[in-house]
Formats: C-alpha cells, sequence, structure tokens
C-alpha cells in the first residue's frame, strides 16, 4: 500500500518516498534520527510524516506480565513519541507540516485478546493530545503578541503584511490543534 501511495504521488508531480526501519531497538533516538536522516536524503526536509507502524500481539489478559508490557511499549509507543519530537522539530513552519499519526479503533474498543494493544493504541491516542496540548501554550503566546504587534504597526507599517500573516499561520495552527485534541479523545 506505501509503495502504491508513493508511486501516485510521484505520478502527480509530488515528491515521495516510502523508507522502513525497525526502531524497537535500544537506541530508539539514534534509530529514529537515522531514518529521519534517510527521509531528509531523499526528499529534504519532510512536509508530510506519516506515523503507522506498531506491534500488534494477541495476548490474554492473564498473559500480561511486565515484559509483555514492555514489549507492548517498545514496540508501539517509545518509537512514535521520538520519531513524532523529531520530526516535529526538523520541519519548517513556512511549508505547513503536517504529522499524521495512525491510531485504532482498538484504542476505544478492544478486540477479545487484545487488552495490550488496545491499552497501547488509547496511549497513541492520548499523545497525540498532549503533543498538541504542549504546542498550544506557546501558540497562544504567539497569537497574543502578534496581535499586539498588528495594533502597534499602523497602516504603512511594511511589517504589517508579515505580522498579518503570522497572525493566520497561528490561527491555523490553532485549528489544527483543536482537531488533533477532538481526535484524540473521541471514538
Amino acid at each position: 500500500a506505501a509503495e502504491e501511495l508513493r508511486a501516485a504521488l510521484t505520478g502527480r508531480g509530488g515528491p515521495a518516498a516510502v523508507v522502513a526501519a525497525d526502531l524497537v531497538v535500544a537506541d530508539v533516538d539514534a534509530a529514529c534520527a537515522r531514518l529521519l536522516d534517510e527521509v531528509t536524503a531523499a526528499l529534504d526536509v519532510p512536509d508530510v510524516v506519516v506515523l503507522a507502524a506498531g506491534s500488534q500481539a494477541s495476548s490474554a489478559w492473564d498473559a500480561l506480565d511486565a515484559a509483555a508490557w514492555e514489549a507492548m511499549y517498545a514496540g508501539t509507543l517509545r518509537h512514535t513519541a521520538v520519531l513524532l519530537r523529531q520530526a516535529g522539530a526538523r520541519m519548517r513552519p513556512e511549508k505547513s507540516p503536517a504529522i499524521i499519526v495512525v491510531g485504532s479503533v482498538e484504542g476505544w474498543r478492544a478486540a477479545p485478546g487484545h487488552a495490550a494493544y488496545a491499552v497501547a493504541k488509547a496511549g497513541l491516542h492520548h499523545l497525540v493530545g498532549a503533543a498538541a496540548h504542549e504546542l498550544g501554550t506557546p501558540l497562544a503566546t504567539i497569537t497574543l503578541v502578534a496581535k499586539e504587534m498588528e495594533s502597534d504597526a499602523g497602516a504603512d507599517s511594511p511589517l504589517l503584511e508579515d505580522i498579518r500573516l503570522l497572525r493566520s499561520q497561528a490561527e491555523r495552527c490553532r485549528e489544527i490543534l483543536r482537531k488533533l485534541t477532538s481526535l484524540a479523545g473521541e471514538p
């Protein structure tokens, strides 16, 4: 499916690459950095990153010991959190980047024998919501300062166009974060 999407995007003149890596490793920070370096080498700094990987293991509730929970965390949440942070830090705001995290209905409604997977997916949904909330606080500051700058600038200021762009992009980010947080909490 990923290769078909890549072909469709490049067929329409857009850049795309499929880059895969095993991120369930001891040094997940380094593995994620290497993966993003590969993406950057293939495409330049990415505008869109889709995080859709994770372990899916069926396990009876009584078989979920500490090692099984750690394996589920390592295979689903740990690398997603690291990649989400690292990809976001590399993206260029002027390109209106997006990070898409693919979750699962299992995060709201577990199938029999999928307790650990359901917990991991619920954690993933809340991880995205938490990231959006973390980004929302500085965004509120940017919005307030930009509004004050626009008021102080005057109609003939050479900075007025840039200030208005800053405000409109901050509002766009606020809307994206609003959508993320609503999606994180609803089935």
